[in-house]
């Protein structure tokens, strides 16, 4: 189990998951068995000495008091917890796994399939390799061994290294930050076809866990963001949450980029690079909304340039908006000058904006007042 998790990057044998991560032994087993109390002892051995993450290769097919006070504790002193489901072929997950507190982890094979002496229940939050797996033996050794005490550490190993990106410190004594990364190991799990109570949320994934996605914010107008504009990196599937808040004599309209909103505050789903701009105006003048990819019409610029000015909508563009199927502008229509195009108000409300582009003038619909 250590191999799997710690193992050197030295160019012998196999590499860790986590190679660079400091790594505690706890023996609470003698041989294949050992005592309840020795366990629970175990458990809080390493939370008082901070330990991030504790593996457990063990279990218990019975549920023991002690050791769920020891979870419990645990957790509320920001350790994450991960443990081997067991291998019961199939039957139910064994203690500690099934306590909510801990990750319950199964076993695959290297066709992706459950393995046949891997537990199957709902209690498995996520799977991970455990079938003829090459590890560090005792004697400076290398040899292959199966088990869920075998996924387990890949699970453990792919927990500390979010830890150490993160740099987030279990003697904070900070549950949330042990759930949230449990939450990021699951959104970042690869399907793989199995069932819920086999895969969990799927196959661990290191790749995709601790893979980085940049934000740019930049602000146009006079305005400040909450971050400042500037490159923030982000973790696959992290919410990146932005503000936006007007100078004096300016006002927010939306933001555009890839994300479009009107509300000053939005949240953005990081599952990709991604930019972002504050769109600030003074407050007397009317803006250009987003150009939406849909065109309400499209008219050749021109033949209808002369119409163009502000005022009252009519002549041929009127008559040729309408043909477009522009009923409403048969109302009382106005056109009126914007820094890259031209707003149609109807009746006194922003209905249409109207853009030039490639010779041709492009009409989109707007809804907002």
């Amino acid at each position: 189990m250590a191999g799997t998790l710690a193992a050197l990057d030295n160019d012998i044998g196999v590499l860790g998951t986590a190679p660079e991560i400091n790594l505690w032994d706890g023996k609470v087993l003698h041989g294949e068995s050992g005592t309840v109390s020795d366990v629970a002892e175990g458990i809080l051995w390493a939370a008082n000495n901070n330990a991030e993450v504790i593996s457990m290769s063990l279990g218990s097919t019975e549920p023991h008091e002690t050791i769920k006070d020891a979870v419990e504790t645990t957790h509320t002193e920001g350790s994450l917890m991960v443990a081997a489901a067991g291998n019961t072929e199939e039957g139910p997950v064994v203690y500690p796994a099934a306590y909510e507190e801990v990750i319950a982890v199964s076993a695959t094979d290297e066709d992706d399939n459950l393995a046949g002496f891997s537990a199957k229940d709902e209690e498995i939050e996520i799977a991970a390799p455990g079938v003829e797996i090459n590890s560090t033996l005792p004697g400076d050794d290398y040899g292959y061994e199966s088990g869920t005490s075998m996924a387990a550490p890949h699970v453990s190993g792919v927990s500390a290294l979010i830890f150490q990106m993160k740099d987030i410190d279990a003697s904070d004594d900070d549950p949330g930050a042990a759930e949230h990364i449990r939450q990021h190991l699951k959104n970042t799990a690869e399907d793989i076809g199995l069932d819920p109570d086999e895969q969990g949320s799927g196959l661990v994934d290191a790749g995709t866990a601790v893979e980085k996605y940049e934000l740019s914010i930049s602000v146009s107008g006079e305005g400040i963001t909450v971050p400042a504009p500037g490159v923030y990196e982000y973790y696959h599937g992290e919410e990146a949450i932005a503000h936006a808040h007007p100078e004096d004599g300016w006002r927010f309209e939306y933001w555009t980029g890839d994300v479009f909103s009107t509300s000053s505050t939005i949240t953005v789903e990081m599952y990709e690079d991604k930019s972002i701009t504050a769109n600030f105006y003074p407050e007397d003048f009317l803006p250009p909304p987003p150009i939406s990819p849909e065109t309400t019409a499209s008219l050749e610029l021109t033949e209808y340039e002369e119409y163009l000015e502000e005022g009252p909508l009519s002549g041929e563009l009127l008559d040729a908006f309408k043909k477009e199927g522009i009923e409403d502008l048969g109302k009382e229509a106005e056109l009126s000058r914007a820094e890259e195009g031209w707003w149609i108000t109807v009746e006194g409300e922003k209905e249409y904006w109207v853009y030039e582009k490639e010779e041709e003038l492009k009409v989109y619909a707007f809804e907002e007042a």
